[in-house]
């Protein structure tokens, strides 16, 4: 189904002429698949926010930058 032909998403019932596309991440990236608002909440700082566990057993970047 070609969703540029219909008016109205065939899943949710949303109307697609007024569906706003976010700008691409990179070229590699497809406008329609990044979500609206990611860019800003991957730069925002979040004091709560604990960084990432180490799920390969290594280092990780803190440890590097603190060498």
């Amino acid at each position: 189904m070609n969703a540029m032909k219909s008016r109205f998403c065939p899943t949710c019932g949303e109307r697609l002429d007024e569906i706003e596309a976010a700008p691409p991440i990179d070229e590699r990236v497809d406008e329609r698949f990044r979500p609206v608002g990611l860019e800003e909440l991957e730069r925002r700082e979040s004091p709560e926010r604990a960084p990432a566990p180490v799920t390969d057993g290594g280092e990780s970047d803190e440890h590097e930058e603190a060498r």
